[in-house]
């Protein structure tokens, strides 16, 4: 069984999870990529899955349990590789390894190349169409070679654990053109590459007398290869619907994870991971009937296995402690105007606008995993402007060695609002908007704003987000999934005056202070 969902916190308690069904289908496959001579390692798959419908398997008799990869090629050439199978990350040896690889597709082609794995076998090595290679040996050291005719091109291989024992893939590439690592390294999949608490984009005009305003890198990458610090948890669940895996950082976070879908294969990722920190993983049950589960974790930027066991099904909580210095990866904000930003190493930062002062600022986040990838680099520019109000000025003619008075008149308060009711969306990520018409306030609105008074009727009101959005794009986030079961924003005030709305609770009617 496979499953992909995403579970993710990130305002206070800042890091982020993810879950995904390792490649046990072509559709899942994960890329890889080595220089030569360095050995890329992946945890095999156990427990009772087999190949699926539809592709030539050429030489192999069967294909149990299968692994799905996919590799990139830099340039043409015969690209040699050693595959491995051993009980021990890079260890002997010592588990029967079969595989078969299809290809090469054009990056055109690629995308349908599940559907199109096809070709045949006469004996291992010995293939035909679309079969690039092929063994079907007791052996558990194979080679494998992969005939690219330009760069860019793509191969897919699969790869079976005959007996079923619990171990590790390991890759190397001996010879030919290197394999093009812009499929693992940290990218992003659209959209700038750091964004608000909210996941909108930075507004590109600020007053110099707006508040501080949270930068965080984008969470809109590939599984896998996130722009950000993080590890991955690969395991095969069993029948035992009990299993939790609880996440503690020393900064204080914390989460549980589960329980886990019972008999699935399926990688966790964790990222947003601050490296100075130490991480505890303790995996728990409750149920001691089934069998115990192998595991191992992978460091995102280096790909590296920086640890390993075996979950013990005995009802009893055991832990992984992950130090500082073992997750990798150097996550950096930096600005034009020096200590406008600040930095976390887990990939957040804030920039000041009173710091920055008047003027055209360049904010620019970088991640740096490590070879054989160059750091991710995203920069985008953003105007401070003067909060100076000059509107209410009385114009007045001065004569030389005459004197006058200069008087200015302050807006008087006023109210806005919008009495339309509207339906708010279930499960939407876009949500609902209800805007309101702001006339007759000159200089910065959002210097002068007072309070917003808000009434929603939910039954699940910590479902509900709700964010201030400025016509510029500057985002205030006043109430995000606060309220637990509890039910509707009744007559709520948002101030500054107010109390915290963590404080508070449903109908949360009264002044709070957004978060």
């Amino acid at each position: 069984m496979n499953s992909k969902k995403l579970l993710s916190f990130f305002f206070l308690m800042f890091f982020t999870i993810g879950a995904f069904a390792q490649g046990t289908l072509c559709s899942n496959a994960t890329p890889f990529c080595t220089a030569i001579g360095t050995p890329f390692t992946y945890q095999n798959v156990t427990g009772s899955a087999i190949g699926q419908v539809g592709p030539n398997y050429g030489c192999l008799g069967s294909e149990p349990r299968p692994s799905w990869f996919y590799i990139k090629s830099s340039a043409a050439g015969a690209m040699t590789f050693s595959l491995t199978q051993s009980t021990t990350p890079g260890g002997t040896p010592n588990i029967d390894v079969d595989f078969v690889a299809w290809g090469p597709y054009t990056a055109a082609s690629f995308p349908s190349a599940c559907s199109n794995l096809t070709g045949g076998c006469t004996a291992n090595h010995t293939c035909t169409g679309n079969i690039q290679d092929c063994s079907y040996s007791s052996a558990a050291t194979e080679t494998m070679t992969l005939n690219a005719t330009a760069a860019g091109q793509y191969f897919i291989i699969m790869i079976t654990n005959f007996t079923g024992t619990a171990g590790f893939i390991t890759f190397t590439q001996t010879g030919g053109p290197s394999s093009d690592c812009s499929i693992t390294c940290p990218s992003v999949i659209s959209g700038d590459g750091f964004t608000l608490t909210s996941g909108q984009p930075l507004p590109s005009v600020l007053s110099c007398d707006a508040p501080s305003i949270p930068l965080y890198a984008s969470d809109n990458s590939p599984f896998g290869a996130p722009i950000v610090p993080g590890v991955m948890f690969h395991l095969t669940t069993t029948a035992n619907s009990t299993f939790s895996i609880n996440v503690n950082s020393s900064s204080g976070s914390t989460t549980t994870l589960g329980p886990l879908t019972p008999t699935t294969n399926i990688d966790y990722q964790l990222y947003f991971m601050n490296p100075t920190n130490t991480y505890t993983f303790s995996f728990c049950e409750s149920n001691t009937a089934y069998a115990n589960v192998p595991y191992s974790v992978v460091d995102l930027a280096s790909g590296t296995t920086i640890n390993y066991g075996t979950w013990v099904d005995d009802g009893v909580c055991q832990s992984v402690v992950i130090t500082p210095g073992t997750i990798k990866g150097a996550a950096t904000f930096t600005a034009s105007c020096g200590t406008c930003v600040t930095t976390s190493p887990n990939g957040a930062g804030s920039f000041n606008p009173s710091v920055a002062g008047v003027g055209t600022h360049t904010i620019t986040y970088s991640f740096d995993p490590g070879a054989p990838c160059t750091p991710y680099v995203f920069s985008k520019v953003i105007t401070v402007v003067s909060s100076t109000d000059t509107s209410g000025i009385t114009n007045t003619t001065i004569c030389e060695g005459s004197s006058a008075t200069l008087t200015v008149s302050a807006n008087p308060t006023q109210t806005f609002s919008n009495t339309t009711s509207y339906t708010i969306p279930d499960g939407s990520a876009t949500g609902i908007s209800s805007p309101i018409t702001v006339s007759g306030i000159s200089g910065n609105a959002g210097a002068s704003l007072v309070s917003i008074n808000v009434n929603i009727t939910h039954a699940y009101v910590s479902d509900i987000k709700l964010y201030l959005v400025s016509p510029c794009g500057y985002t205030i986030a006043l109430s995000q999934t606060n309220g637990g079961n509890g039910a509707n924003y009744t007559n709520t005030t948002f101030s500054t005056s107010g109390t915290s709305i963590y404080a508070g609770t449903p109908p949360f009617t009264g002044t709070f202070r957004p978060e």
